[in-house]
């Protein structure tokens, strides 16, 4: 289901990847931080072409 994501897949992102599809083709994988119970959120890092982008999943700060 979620080709990026390494952790448990959850309802809310079987949802999102119900409502839109997304072309990730032209984005690589750099690396991920697993969620763990004291950051509550998980990071990943992709570089498309020069520039990277992180996405972090989970609750604020």
């Amino acid at each position: 289901m979620n080709y990026y994501l390494r952790s448990l897949a959850l309802t809310i992102d079987a949802a999102i990847c119900e409502y839109k599809t997304f072309d990730i083709s032209g984005y690589q994988k750099l690396d991920e931080v697993p969620y763990d119970f004291n950051r509550k959120r998980l990071s990943i890092l992709f570089k498309q072409e020069s520039t990277h982008l992180t996405i972090a999943k989970g609750a604020q700060p």
